[in-house]
């Protein structure tokens, strides 16, 4: 089964897709932790592209962790690639 593209409000495709799992405070100002946001970029759009790029490079640096899903295997990524459709972005949990 193939995955559905993401549109726009249009019925473009062309989104990508950055869902970023218990951000972090601080990264996007008042943020609560726990909650989810997500980063929508249109992928040929570069400005778009940019600000999704910067957001992916903070959380990373942060020690966060990226990952991807491909033949439907979930994969850990190390840096920003603009074509995917979907990215998610989450804290390392440490067990105890």
């Amino acid at each position: 089964m193939t995955p559905l593209k993401k549109r726009d409000a249009r019925g473009v495709e062309g989104l990508g897709e950055m869902r970023i799992i218990g951000k972090k405070a601080g990264l996007f100002g008042n943020d609560v932790i726990g909650e989810e946001v997500k980063v929508i970029w249109r992928k040929d759009d570069p400005e778009e592209v940019e600000r999704a790029a910067e957001v992916f490079r903070r959380y990373v640096l942060e020690g966060w962790i990226a990952f991807t899903e491909r033949n439907g295997r979930k994969t850990q990524i190390f840096t920003f690639d603009p074509d995917l459709d979907e990215i998610v972005i989450a804290p390392i949990m440490f067990g105890g």
